[in-house]
């Protein structure tokens, strides 16, 4: 039987092969399938690019790791000191902070200068600068100039013996002359220019004098750009050096505070007491004079009539007495560094496409210890398509990711971190459809297990900048941040 249908003509000009229910003709499965394999490679070359791009930035961050190390441990080499200088400026570090203090940092064009004599040194640093420039995507900039650096020191060194040489040295002065005292900037400015001359093919412009000129100007260019990174470096360093001494002069003062407490309420501690202890006003009452004679002999009078009584009545106690509280009164709590910070974050504004969440589920949570503070919020999203690209009616919001910021004051300085993990219930297979799941924050000793009903989907935890993921436990807060990996179906 064929497998092309015959297309009768139909008076109302519908074609009866497009019908509800009728196959698509095979003639349109090659273009189908051509398409299809189209999608399928780009989406294999997305994601061999973000599998690459992963690998590359864990190689980057186990070099760096070393570098530092090197540092730290004093034997460090020429390129690992230039690692340290970026770690300040650094955004996306991997590295320990307290790493970073251990050390003092270099001066790039010093260290490069240092080494104008080591030719062995200097081809060394500039092939390790090169392996810096294809790995490290944010600091581009940074190694070119080192680089360049580098190769016009070597240069510089290969040229001595040059005899073209000692004609361009007699135009060194004029080249200085122009080239003293210039910024970054000015130096970029001139750079164009020249550029502009040369590539002008004007008979009138002097190429050896012009080519020089622009030799140098690139190696002042790359030493002033590179003094600017090494100041910002310092600065930063400052900054947080500053910062951290704020934070730990808070700490001391609330530390202070709370003994100074205890102090003046131990000082001023009342002690309630029974009423009828008290003497009262005092009055004026007319006694008789009684001798010492005669005082013993009423004393022993009244004691002979109780030792013959057989009953002795209590006097009746006042009414009116308050009871007798032996408990002192209980300062007030003085609130520490992560409850201020607790109290600062929660009245930060909502971004505009989050919604705080509060979906706790109390039966996998501990109940004993302290249930720790948190702020919990929903990332949403518009997923706009073929089918609903009107921007009047803007299809609904889903769900595309948490952020938890969990609070433990009482780990602070413990070493000791909170961890989390994911419960499936009734054996439920992962990522699958639009399940849920539970993820559980579990910290040792004083707190809660808290836990939080989620959408089951795969965390987007790639390298690339807009994959979100964010997991750290620092100064007695946990921040927990991911969104979902995006499917991409195939037909």
């Amino acid at each position: 039987m064929s497998e092309y249908r015959f297309r009768g003509g139909r008076s109302d000009g519908r074609d009866r092969s497009r019908s509800p229910g009728r196959a698509v003709p095979r003639f349109q499965t090659p273009h189908m399938d051509r398409l299809a394999n189209r999608r399928g490679a780009r989406t294999e070359e997305r994601q061999a690019a973000a599998w690459i791009a992963s690998e590359d930035e864990f190689v980057l961050n186990q070099r760096k790791q070393g570098a530092v190390i090197r540092v730290r441990d004093g034997r460090a080499k020429p390129i690992d000191y230039l690692v340290a200088v970026l770690m300040p400026l650094d955004t996306h570090k991997q590295v320990q902070d307290d790493d970073e203090k251990e050390f003092d940092i270099r001066d790039p064009v010093e260290l490069i200068s240092s080494l104008a004599q080591e030719q062995k040194s200097l081809a060394t640093l500039s092939e390790d600068a090169q392996g810096y420039l294809s790995l490290d995507k944010n600091h581009r900039d940074f190694w070119q100039m080192i680089v360049d650096l580098t190769n016009y020191t070597i240069a510089q060194f290969d040229d001595q013996d040059d005899p073209e040489n000692r004609l361009v040295n007699t135009v060194a002065p004029d080249i200085d002359n122009v080239l003293r005292g210039k910024s970054y900037d000015e130096l970029v400015t001139l750079e164009q220019k020249v550029n502009t001359m040369l590539n002008s093919g004007s008979p009138a412009v002097d190429t050896d004098f012009w080519s020089r000129m622009l030799k140098e100007l690139l190696a002042r260019k790359a030493k002033a750009r590179l003094s600017q990174l090494y100041e910002q470096s310092l600065q930063k360093r400052v900054d947080d050096l500053k910062a951290e001494q704020r934070l730990l002069a808070q700490r001391t003062a609330l530390e202070l505070e709370r003994k100074m407490t205890k102090s003046e309420d131990s000082k001023n501690l009342k002690i309630d007491y029974d009423p009828s202890m008290e003497s009262g006003e005092m009055g004026s009452e007319t006694k008789e004079s009684v001798s010492y004679d005669e005082f013993m002999e009423q004393l022993q009078s009244r004691r002979s009539e109780i030792v013959t009584k057989r009953f002795v009545p209590k006097a009746p106690q006042r009414l009116n007495a308050e009871p007798f509280v032996d408990e002192p009164p209980q300062p007030e709590k003085v609130q520490d560094p992560v409850e201020l910070l607790f109290l600062r974050e929660s009245e930060i504004p909502l971004r505009e496409n989050e919604e705080p969440f509060t979906n706790e589920e109390p039966q996998y949570s501990s109940s004993s210890g302290i249930k720790p503070k948190y702020l919990a919020r929903v990332v949403n999203i518009i997923e706009w398509n073929k089918h609903n690209g009107n921007p009047d009616e803007p299809p609904p919001k889903a769900v595309n990711g948490y952020r938890f910021n969990i609070y433990y004051p009482q780990l602070i300085n413990s070493k000791k971190a909170p961890t989390y993990k994911i419960v499936r219930e009734g054996g439920k297979r992962r990522w699958y459809g639009n399940d849920e799941c539970i993820i559980v924050f579990k910290a040792p000793d004083y707190y809660q297990d808290i836990a939080f009903r989620i959408l089951d989907r795969q965390w987007d935890q790639s390298a690339h900048e807009n994959a979100g993921f964010y997991s750290k436990f620092e100064n007695g807060v946990l921040r927990l941040n991911f969104k979902f990996k995006r499917m991409v179906y195939r037909k």
